[in-house]
C-alpha cells in the first residue's frame, strides 16, 4: 500500500536536521570541554563534582540522541516509496 505523505519531503527535512546538528556538535563539545574542566577546580566538593558529570552526560547525549533519532526516522521511511517517489520526480522533471 503506497504512502500518503512524501518520503523525500522526510528524507529532505532530515538533511537539514542533520546539517544543523553537525554545526551545534562542535559548541557542545566545547561545553563538554568547560564542564570537565569545572570538575576538575581544587577542593571541589564531590556533589558538584557528581553534578558537573551529570551536565557533561547530558550535553553528550545532546547531540547522539537527536543523530539516533533521525537514523529512526530515516529507517521508517519505506525504501520502496521513497524509490518510486524519487523515480516520479526524475520523470516529471524529464517531462517538462
Amino acid at each position: 500500500m503506497p504512502i500518503r505523505w512524501s518520503g523525500v519531503a522526510v528524507s529532505e527535512a532530515m538533511d537539514r536536521v542533520e546539517a544543523l546538528l553537525e554545526q551545534a556538535r562542535p559548541i557542545l563539545k566545547q561545553a563538554g570541554e568547560a564542564c570537565n574542566e569545572a570538575a576538575q577546580i581544587p577542593d571541589l566538593p564531590q556533589y558538584m563534582q557528581e553534578r558537573l558529570v551529570q551536565l557533561n552526560y547530558m550535553i553528550t547525549n545532546a547531540i547522539r540522541r537527536p543523530v539516533d533519532s533521525v537514523a529512526s526516522v530515516r529507517r521508517d521511511i519505506p525504501a520502496s516509496a521513497l524509490a518510486a517517489e524519487q523515480e516520479r520526480g526524475k520523470q516529471n522533471t524529464l517531462g517538462m
